[in-house]
């Protein structure tokens, strides 16, 4: 490839070293296939905590084989081209094959929040009560419902694979960006490995589910690598004459609204921000190679034409720009979510310390290098060689401006969560950016430092930098989080709840009620409709340890699942309902249970016995 030093390129190599890089590839691909048999051979059969803990070791032996081998062969000198590619195809599958584990392990349903009503919107759709063109985010759920056609599975299962889908976007698209901005085959080594660490997951507000702002930011690479195309391909050309690429980015920037508006708020200030970029160079740096670059004054307007038709109109996008403006006026107290949380963790053994360790150590060592490499643009530091490059980088440096005042905005307002969507979105863009400063720090060092000393420790950078970032994908006790997964049998015990309920008798739930549940049954918007009392009741924590079957002034329904009780048992070591409480259920006089499917128990508070 031409991005390694010409000196580890000699011409004729000898063919018995080929011979053996072909067998380790060979081997690091027959280890996948292995470690993705064992994962499917041994399904889950029920709530499991950790899906790390339940997915049998010879997966994990085999993908530590594939990837360990796919580093060696990706990053050796020697290498042929053709090896190299499928080293890079080879890592890429075995990353893949762990975000993949719900689907190849035979879970059910993945996501037991938002994700639950977002399958409810799915099947209100698929029944035509529900039009994508009056819902403000239908993209996934349009995915979702291709799937489900194409392939002839159920909503659940579709939904997940339109999951999938997109993770693949990232991981093809987020190589491509970094090439387009080196401009050398290293560039997509490196970009391919810094994929693969999903550093925009963040398990806070993004998350490898049904989650539509998830699905937008893993979109964005595609965006992305479409407009920097377009501002380096026939610059000459006129600002408003159609081509194939801007007719695809224009494409892709529809899409994108579609999937999430939010998300395409954030790439809108990106383009706003190039398109001043743009401006100022032109009038005041006509010689600059940003002067030459192709205007994306069209592109803009395009976007902000559809932004502002799709998303004012809906009550979701109104509601969240009144707690902002509420919270501007009235005040906030900022990091207030964070210290409650932290007090949380050192009750169960963690800390906050700890946790962004292994949340956000991996995204912060990218961070300092996109830190780098942006402020070498600023300084006028970059190689003037390479012009079109050093564009490029100054476009993403610009862009990341009005994106890192938005998040320090809804930080200071503390809105929510919402600082770690634009957490998410912003490490998208960083790790493109992170990617290209290893890239071209490569490059410039290998004139003074040993190429084979180069590889090596970029290696070694990726040796311990994945195997962190694949452990926190999803969520499990190393994280605090419990697993994501819904069983079929918890969903079952629901819908029989929900259907032989008495007329009149309220549900609490732990922690939350089921109204969850209710929209993945019914439907989301009838479920909103329906008088269903107590559908988002908790039981309190002091109520649920003490007195539960004399607190309510009238009778109660108590649904308990398997993931309640593992939660809060033994995730959370009792620290809110107490493991004695739990076990009190079943004996505790005007507490009875009326239904159990071995999942899911429902327990009938009577308030006069």
């Amino acid at each position: 490839m031409n991005g390694f030093p010409q000196s580890d390129r000699p011409g004729p190599r000898p063919p018995r070293g080929q011979r053996l890089r072909k067998l380790l590839l060979a081997v690091g691909f027959l280890a996948l296939f292995v470690a993705v048999l064992a994962a499917h051979e041994a399904p889950a059969t029920g709530y499991e905590l950790s899906i790390y803990g339940a997915t049998p070791a010879a997966f994990w032996g085999g993908v530590a084989l594939a990837l360990a081998l796919s580093l060696y062969l990706a990053w050796t000198g020697a290498a042929s081209d053709r090896v190299r590619s499928g080293a890079l195809l080879l890592a890429s599958a075995s990353v893949f094959s762990v975000v993949a584990l719900p689907a190849i392990r035979g879970y059910y349903f993945v996501g037991a929040g938002d994700s639950l009503t977002h399958l409810g919107w799915l099947e209100e759709m698929a029944a035509n009560t529900l039009q994508p063109v009056a819902f403000l985010y239908p993209g996934v759920h349009t995915v979702a419902l291709f799937a489900s056609q194409v392939l002839g599975v159920g909503f659940p299962k579709a939904i997940e694979y339109a999951v999938l889908a997109f993770v693949l976007v990232y991981l093809v698209f987020v190589p491509l960006c970094v090439r387009a901005i080196v401009g050398t085959d290293l560039a997509l080594v490196v970009g391919t490995f810094s994929a693969l660490l999903l550093l925009p997951v963040n398990n806070i507000s993004v998350h490898l589910m049904a989650h539509p702002t998830t699905q937008a930011i893993l979109f964005t690479p595609l965006v992305l690598f479409l407009a920097l195309h377009y501002l380096t391909r026939n610059p000459s050309r006129a600002t408003l004459t159609v081509t194939a690429s801007g007719a695809m980015l224009a494409v892709a920037t529809l899409a994108i609204v579609l999937v999430h508006p939010q998300t395409a708020l954030n790439v809108l200030l990106l383009f706003g921000t190039v398109v001043v970029v743009q401006v100022v160079y032109r009038r005041f740096r006509p010689a600059h190679a940003v002067s030459r670059h192709r205007p994306l004054y069209a592109q803009t307007a395009v976007l902000t034409l559809a932004f502002a038709v799709w998303a004012p109109r809906n009550a979701r996008v109104q509601g969240t720009v009144a707690g902002v403006l509420n919270n501007l006026l009235h005040g906030a107290t900022p990091g207030a979510a964070i210290a409650e949380h932290g007090t949380s963790l050192l009750a169960v053994g963690g800390s906050l310390g700890g946790l962004f360790v292994k949340l956000f150590l991996v995204s912060a060592v990218f961070a300092a290098f996109a830190g780098l490499l942006m402020l070498a643009a600023l300084a006028g530091r970059l190689d003037g060689r390479y012009p079109d490059r050093n564009a490029l980088v100054t476009y993403l440096t610009a862009g990341m401006v009005p994106l890192l005042a938005a998040f320090l905005v809804f930080f200071l307002l503390s809105v929510e969560t919402q600082p770690f969507r634009y957490s998410g979105f912003i490490m998208a863009v960083v790790t493109v950016l992170g990617a290209a400063a290893l890239a071209i720090g490569l490059r410039s060092l290998s004139t003074r430092v040993s190429s084979t000393t180069l590889r090596a420790a970029v290696a070694v950078l990726f040796v311990l930098a994945t195997p962190l970032a694949v452990a926190t994908v999803f969520g499990s006790p190393f994280i605090y989080q419990p697993n994501a997964q819904v069983t079929e049998m918890q969903v079952t015990g629901y819908r029989t709840a929900f259907s032989h309920r008495a007329d009149g008798v309220a549900f609490a739930g732990i922690r939350s009620g089921p109204e969850r549940y209710l929209h993945a049954i019914y439907g989301t918007n009838r479920a909103e409709a329906m008088a269903f009392p107590g559908k988002t009741a908790a039981v309190p924590q002091r109520v649920f340890n003490t007195n539960l079957s004399s607190y309510y002034g009238g009778d109660r329904y108590l649904p308990v699942s398997q993931r309640d009780h593992q939660r809060e048992v033994v995730l959370y070591r009792g620290f809110r309902y107490h493991a004695a409480s739990f076990r009190a259920l079943g004996g505790t006089p005007g507490i009875d249970r009326v239904e159990s499917n071995g999942a899911f128990n429902l327990y009938y508070i009577d308030s006069g016995a």
